[in-house]
């Protein structure tokens, strides 16, 4: 058979930069980003057209101060920054009912 398996993406990349900046005695503040990529996966064996989810990139930031001498820690993020629509899971129901069922990734949330 001449298919790919299903939910396996030829490409994940994921990377994660952070920096820390001390304020002297005031404590510490940092500053991280992340992202992941996924490459174009089918999310069903049958390799259908409409199960083919194109590649996609998704990225987090967050900052934070962390009060000194104590682990009392401040933060705030954005997860998926981009608001990118995409699916995890799909269901070809279309010889049955003429639709796909799909479900969708996270959207932008803070």
């Amino acid at each position: 058979l001449d298919r790919q398996i299903a939910y396996a993406p030829k490409w994940s990349l994921t990377g994660l930069i952070r920096q820390e900046f001390e304020i002297g005695t005031a404590g510490t503040f940092a500053v991280q980003m992340n992202a992941r990529y996924t490459s174009s996966q089918f999310l069903g064996v049958s390799n259908a057209a409409v199960l083919r989810e194109g590649g996609y990139l998704l990225a987090n930031a967050r900052i934070s101060y962390k009060l000194p001498d104590t682990d009392l820690e401040i933060a705030g993020y954005v997860n998926n920054l981009g608001d990118i629509r995409y699916r995890v899971l799909a269901f070809d129901t279309s010889a049955f009912f003429g639709n796909v069922e799909n479900q969708f990734g996270r959207p932008r949330e803070w």
